[in-house]
């Protein structure tokens, strides 16, 4: 009876707040579980080997050698290495500021899924002890309400069986938004933030 319920509730929220695919602009169902239609979500490409060991920009330059590539080179990180699943481009841009921006949490699983796969294909994953997000400001998370990093996080974790952590790691001031700071203006901006 509740499905039911829930059924014809979601059809009326159809008939008054019809929603859109952000990425084509195909009318969406709210019995659907995600705010973006199946055809764009097709779009999303996962990049491929060869990485960068370091900050795993793909590179085909680094083919048949494991050296750093040239932003790598001589800089030092407080990291191992780093992954992109994916370029920050298009849909995969869509779907990240629906997630961040717009509170479509349900984003999270679906490129928690994408994460995890990846590292399945690309990662030892027995180097992967524990996955930790990054931690926002407490005024940023009274303001959103969560943390997507959290949620991508503990995402992976449950799909790759590791454990998940989010207080080992903690912000101890707020930085200005990294949205359109350069590389450099980045790591200045986050210096001594953790």
């Amino acid at each position: 009876m509740n499905q039911g319920l829930r059924k014809l509730g979601c059809i009326f929220l159809d008939l008054i707040y019809p929603e859109y695919c952000p990425g084509c602009g195909i009318r969406l169902f709210s019995q659907r579980d995600l705010p973006v239609c199946g055809s764009c979500l097709k779009l999303i490409r996962q990049l491929y080997a060869p990485f960068c060991p370091r900050c795993g920009t793909p590179s085909k330059t680094l083919v048949k050698s494991n050296r750093e590539c040239g932003f790598c080179r001589g800089i030092e990180f407080a990291f191992d290495r780093a992954f992109s699943v994916c370029q920050y481009a298009s849909i995969t841009r869509t779907c990240i500021h629906l997630l961040k921006y717009e509170r479509k949490t349900v984003l999270a699983g679906y490129l928690g899924g994408l994460m995890s796969g990846f590292l399945r294909n690309q990662v030892d994953l027995d180097d992967i002890d524990i996955i930790i997000p990054v931690p926002i400001h407490h005024n940023k998370m009274l303001e959103r309400g969560f943390n997507q990093a959290a949620l991508l996080a503990r995402e992976i974790a449950t799909r790759i069986n590791r454990s998940y952590n989010e207080d080992l790691l903690r912000r101890k001031r707020k930085t200005v938004s990294q949205f359109r700071l350069t590389g450099i203006d980045r790591r200045l901006n986050i210096r001594g933030a953790f």
